[in-house]
C-alpha cells in the first residue's frame, strides 16, 4: 500500500545494469518465427522489437516512462521513453495517464470483462442468502494485516480468495470461481484502484469502494477518474487496515450502482493488430 522507493532504485539499478545485452538476447529469442510484439508495457519488449525490425503495439493504461519521471527517476525514464518511441501503436485504454513517448495512439476505451454469473448463482456457491449484501474484498493474499472487516452487520457477508478472518459473516471464494465471476455477482467490491478491477466493477455495474495507497502515480489518475463517476467512493488506507469503514460502506449502498460501461477494448484491440499484420504482410 505503500511505495518503497529506495528498494525500488536498487532493483531498477541492478536490472538495467545490462539491459542492453537484454535486448539483444530477447531479439535474438524472437528470431524470424514472430510477425508482431505485443506489450503490456515492459520497455524491453520494444527495445527487442525494434532491434529484430519487427513491429510492436501497446496495450496500457500507463506507462512506464511517465511512471519513473513522477517518481523523479529520469535515468529510467529517458531508457522506457527511447524504447516506446519505436512502438508502431499504442492502444491507450482507459481511464489512461499521459504517454507522450508513444508517437501513435488509438483509444479502445474500457476494458473489462462481463460474467454470466449473478448475484443469486453466487449466493447458491457460497450457501448464503441470496437477499444478503455480498461485499468483495479484492486484495491480494499476503497484506491481511493492511485489512480489517467492520463489525457483524445484519444482511452482510463478506468475501475473500483467502481466509481473511475467522467470522459467521465470513466466506472463502472457491478457488473454481473466476475473481471477475464473483466482482460480477457482488454489490460491493473493497479494492485499491486498478484499471483491471475498474473495467470489471464498471463492465457489470458494481460499486467500488476503494482506498488509495501512497506514492504509486497512477493512483492520481484512477482515483481521479472514479471521483468523477457514482457507484464508487474513496477511503484511506487506514480506514481499511483499521476495519473503520462500515459507515462508507453504508453510504455507498445507498447510491445508485454505476452504469453499465462498455468495457469492449479487448475487440478493437484485437481489429487494430488485425490490421497493422494485414498491412505488413500485404
Amino acid at each position: 500500500m505503500q511505495v518503497d522507493r529506495e528498494s525500488t532504485i536498487a532493483v531498477l539499478a541492478e536490472w538495467y545494469r545490462d539491459y542492453r545485452d537484454k535486448v539483444s538476447a530477447e531479439a535474438d529469442r524472437l528470431g524470424e518465427t514472430v510477425d508482431l510484439v505485443y506489450g503490456d508495457v515492459p520497455p524491453l519488449a520494444f527495445s527487442a522489437a525494434a532491434l529484430a525490425a519487427l513491429p510492436s503495439v501497446a496495450v496500457a493504461n500507463f506507462s512506464w516512462d511517465w511512471i519513473y519521471r513522477e517518481m523523479g527517476l529520469d535515468v529510467y525514464a529517458e531508457i522506457a521513453a527511447e524504447a516506446y518511441s519505436h512502438c508502431k501503436l499504442l492502444l491507450e485504454l482507459e481511464p489512461a495517464a499521459p504517454m507522450p513517448a508513444f508517437p501513435v495512439k488509438q483509444q479502445p476505451g474500457l476494458l473489462g470483462c462481463r460474467s454470466e454469473l449473478d448475484k443469486a448463482g453466487l449466493a447458491s456457491i457460497l450457501g448464503v442468502d441470496e437477499h444478503c449484501t455480498l461485499v468483495l474484498v479484492s486484495l491480494r493474499d499476503g497484506i491481511e494485516n493492511k485489512v480489517g472487516l467492520p463489525p457483524v452487520r445484519d444482511g452482510v457477508v463478506y468475501l475473500a480468495g483467502y481466509q481473511l478472518v475467522e467470522r459467521d459473516d465470513f466466506s472463502l471464494i472457491p478457488a473454481s470461481l473466476s475473481h471477475r465471476d464473483v466482482i460480477s455477482a457482488c454489490d460491493v467490491v473493497v479494492t485499491k484502484p486498478g484499471c483491471g478491477v475498474i473495467g470489471d466493477c464498471f463492465a457489470n455495474s458494481t460499486r467500488m469502494l476503494y482506498a488509495v495507497p501512497s506514492g504509486f502515480p497512477e493512483h492520481r489518475v484512477l482515483s481521479g477518474w472514479l471521483q468523477a463517476r457514482p457507484g464508487s467512493l474513496e477511503i484511506g488506507p487506514v480506514v481499511l487496515a483499521d476495519g473503520a469503514w462500515g459507515d462508507q460502506l453504508q453510504q455507498l449502498l445507498e447510491q445508485s450502482a454505476p452504469a453499465v460501461l462498455r468495457a469492449d477494448a479487448d475487440r478493437t484491440a484485437a481489429l487494430a493488430i488485425k490490421a497493422l499484420l494485414e498491412t505488413g504482410r500485404a
